[in-house]
């Protein structure tokens, strides 16, 4: 884990994504290797899969940060969605 986190603190997030994934593989009970991916996915705007991981992480353990992640990530999906709205005529 410490790894994936000093990966991710360094923004080197499809990196910390995969190394998170390896430990989700290994040990699919640590939710914070799900917070974690999904925070990677939410940089790299794959905003479907770090919902999905946030998910994951909470049927865990409900965590505030977990909350906060996804709250994050599904307002940048409904403003990107609203925004790609003003480029149609």
């Amino acid at each position: 884990l410490n790894a994936a986190a000093e990966l991710m603190e360094q923004g080197r997030f499809e990196e910390s994504a995969a190394a998170n994934a390896r430990i989700i593989e290994k040990h699919p009970n640590i939710m914070l290797a799900y917070n974690n991916r999904g925070y990677n996915y939410m940089q790299l705007n794959k905003l479907e899969l770090a919902i999905a991981d946030f998910n994951a992480a909470l049927k865990l353990s409900p965590a505030y940060i977990t909350y906060n992640n996804r709250g994050t990530t599904i307002l940048r999906k409904v403003y990107h969605a609203g925004a790609l709205t003003q480029f149609s005529t």
